[in-house]
């Protein structure tokens, strides 16, 4: 198999050159594939990226590609295993696919790569310049041979060839040159002059060996040869003397450009000159420990340097400090307002804090919207408090990005030398313990780790823990709260309410256990047991009464913005067999506008589902009416902090009068949270809402105790039936 690039021609129809080149990035760290795309886009040029070998292949089937950029490692098929597949396709054998790797070049894992067709190596972290040089003299490269193989002509193909290649060769800062099938050199460009000091006229027509060193014998020269005629191909290092003498490392690239008998017309070689190592090294050490968004030392710095500071704090018998900092509510704004303005956000309080800070100290972005503050030579715990206190109130202070003023808040928990962990990765996770802590009792918290915080941290992951595998073994059980007509005073429908008993621990509050399940990541488990067996119940019900009874399923963030889950309900509905009409799924008013037209895309799946969609906590979020209209929705619940100081609030009876107004105009019904007195119900009875749920009629009650409800023809007395 040949990774030489062949120039062929045919009197048969060729399709004409392709508008724009196509370069397939294969990566599976997703912030790489972004990267990649952000340098190597261009006019005239597509970058796809992908995250497997596999997707990779399938995607090559249907598309054409110009150019492939592989990282060795990938899950699954490996760069390596990849490489082979697409060049046992027979139109892909002179695809020019260049590895991406973190591991150091040696030689066996270049010769292996070049085994398996690779036309170069790209080490990580990356040169921006040398990788949008390396691709665009590929690409230049690949387009020429599928130019020439449109011509008729060898003569006019290799000239039209040569002038293409011209311009990217003449203004890349990699030397390139190029030789006849003699070796002779015809030409060369201007980063071939800077760096070998010859100029183009002292070149041409010489041979490649003007710039030998003197460092490699024959045999190392035989052996380059002997490789370019049997691949088409060679990569190495190799040492090259200037015209002043002055000898010097490179990284040398040459391709050999066959003509249609397959015959090396032309070799062309591409170097980077090694000898400014020393900046290689400055760029990847930068790469390596600092924050690519803010210039921040990263998470690894902040270690190394915890780790030295935590040797001189034990030599001086000092204390020091590490606090983490997360500021409260930032995915709020990434997600309204874009991550452009989420990272421009992040680069200003980066900027603000670290003009905060004392010169000894490091404050650093861990990741995401995290910092973190090293403090060494305290005194005491005081110190880092009204440090840490300093930077929380200096975000509190205007921030202007972009032309909009933001006020922020930040939890942050703290660790302290000696007392909390005497090595970096105990304080690391004792603060981070700490910060955990401080964002559950409340936003713009200081929190200290204690061992008490330990204990209840380690109290918090067994309960994610059983909560598992309740969830796995019906641990779990279901309350049912009566909504009640107030057009004729029946019982209509029954809300579903997740209820957990532990073992040790009695009675888990349904606001912890669910706070638990969102953190761990069962919060979707959780939901998909409520919706199974609340429609198991319903049918239940259906079968032993006269008359249909509609059951409300609550609906977490998680479960509205998966793809599938209508999908999830219309599965349910078909295996418990409950009707789509005697289903309501209940979405909270802040959920739906996190992402508007997705929601939308979602709500309108589930509406031709048949099911009944409503509006829970209405009136709490954050919605414009305006979009109100646009969701396909049947009811909204008034919340219970509005119906709770009824009659007493003016206010907040004329929100609910508003509110019924406007839903009835909007042919929604309305359901009022939380009725617990008779003036309640007086009240919303003469404000023509539909359905009333709350304690006056019935706590939340088990399965079995609903029946008898049923059973009675008015479950409510006649005198507050509307009319």
């Amino acid at each position: 198999m040949s990774n030489t690039l062949t120039l062929t021609s045919s009197t048969s129809y060729t399709p004409p050159l392709p508008a724009q080149d196509v370069v397939l990035v294969v990566d599976d760290d997703p912030d790489m594939r972004i990267i990649l795309e952000t340098i190597l886009v261009e006019p005239n040029r597509r970058v796809v990226a992908v995250d497997s070998g596999e997707s990779a292949l399938d995607w090559m089937i249907q598309n054409r590609v110009s150019l492939v950029l592989l990282d060795v490692q990938l899950p699954g098929l490996n760069g390596y295993e990849t490489a082979q597949h697409i060049r046992a396709q027979e139109r892909f054998s002179d695809l020019p696919i260049l590895f991406l790797t973190a591991t150091y070049r040696t030689e066996a894992l270049v010769a292996q790569g070049f085994s398996v067709g690779a036309f170069d190596y790209l080490s990580k972290p990356l040169d921006t310049q040398l990788l949008r040089n390396k691709v665009s003299i590929f690409l230049c490269l690949q387009r020429q041979r599928l130019a020439l193989e449109l011509e008729l002509e060898r003569r006019r193909q290799a000239e039209e060839a040569l002038r293409l290649s011209a311009i990217v060769f003449e203004h890349s800062p990699e030397g390139v040159m190029i030789t006849d099938k003699k070796g002779t050199i015809i030409s060369v460009n201007r980063a071939f002059e800077k760096v070998t000091g010859y100029t183009e006229a002292e070149a041409i027509g010489q041979k490649p060996s003007l710039l030998h060193s003197g460092r490699h014998d024959q045999a190392f020269y035989h052996q380059l040869w002997q490789t370019l005629e049997n691949t088409g191909q060679w990569h190495g290092e190799i040492w090259n003397r200037r015209k002043d003498g002055e000898i010097y490392p490179e990284w040398l690239n040459i391709v050999a450009v066959r003509n249609e008998q397959g015959i090396a017309s032309n070799y062309v070689g591409i170097f980077s000159d090694f000898s400014g190592r020393d900046q290689l090294r400055e760029r990847l050490h930068q790469s390596a420990y600092f924050d690519p968004l803010t210039g921040l030392p990263n998470r690894q710095m902040l270690f190394d340097r915890l780790q030295l500071m935590l040797a001189q704090a034990q030599r001086d018998s000092e204390q020091l400090a590490l606090a983490f900092i997360d500021l409260d509510n930032f995915k709020r704004i990434n997600d309204t307002l874009g991550h452009p303005a989420g990272d421009a956000l992040l680069q200003a309080v980066a900027l603000r804090l670290r003009s905060q800070v004392r010169e000894i100290d490091t404050f650093a972005r861990l990741d995401g919207d995290v910092f973190a503050l090293l403090l060494p030579a305290l005194n005491d715990g005081e110190d880092v408090a009204r440090m840490t206190q300093h930077l929380l109130s200096e975000l509190k202070r205007p921030l202007s990005v972009k032309g909009r003023s933001f006020h922020l808040q930040a939890s942050a928990g703290i660790s302290v030398y000696p007392n909390d962990g005497e090595t970096a990765t105990d304080l690391f996770k004792h603060a981070d313990t700490a910060l955990h802590l401080a964002k559950e009792t409340g936003a713009n918290g200081i929190q200290f780790y204690t061992q008490a915080m330990s204990v209840r941290f380690q109290e918090r992951l067994e309960l994610e823990d059983d909560l598992h595998q309740a969830i796995e073994t019906e641990g779990l059980n279901l309350a049912y709260q009566p909504q009640v007509s107030l057009t004729d005073g029946r019982l209509i429908g029954v809300e579903a309410l997740a209820r957990w008993h532990h073992p040790q621990h009695g009675s888990i509050p349904p606001d912890r256990f669910i706070a638990v399940a969102e953190d761990a990541g069962l919060i979707g488990a959780l939901g998909e047991w409520v919706l199974e067996n609340a429609c198991q119940q319903g049918v239940d019900w259906l079968a032993n009464h006269d008359r249909p009874l509609r059951v409300a399923v609550n609906v977490s963030a998680h479960q509205l913005h998966d793809g599938g889950f209508h999908h999830t309900v219309a599965r349910v509905l078909k295996e418990t067999g409950l009707p789509a009409s005697c289903l309501e799924l209940e979405i909270t008013e802040s959920m739906l506008m996190e992402t508007v037209d997705e929601t939308i895309l979602t709500l309108e799946r589930l509406h031709a589902l048949g099911v009944q969609l409503s509006i829970d906590d209405f009136g709490t979020g954050y919605s414009s009416l305006s979009y109100l209209k646009r969701f396909a929705i049947h009811k909204i619940k008034i919340d219970r902090s509005f119906v709770c100081d009824v009659p007493e609030d003016s206010n907040d009876m004329a929100i609910i009068n508003a509110v019924i107004a406007m839903a009835h105009s909007l042919n929604l019904q309305v359901v009022a949270e939380g009725v617990e007195t008779e003036a309640q119900l007086d009240f919303l009875q003469q404000a023509l809402c539909d359905e009333i749920q709350g304690y006056l009629f019935s706590p939340p009650v088990r399965a079995d105790e609903i029946a008898p409800l049923l059973e009675q023809e008015f479950v409510v007395p006649k005198r507050i039936i509307k009319g």
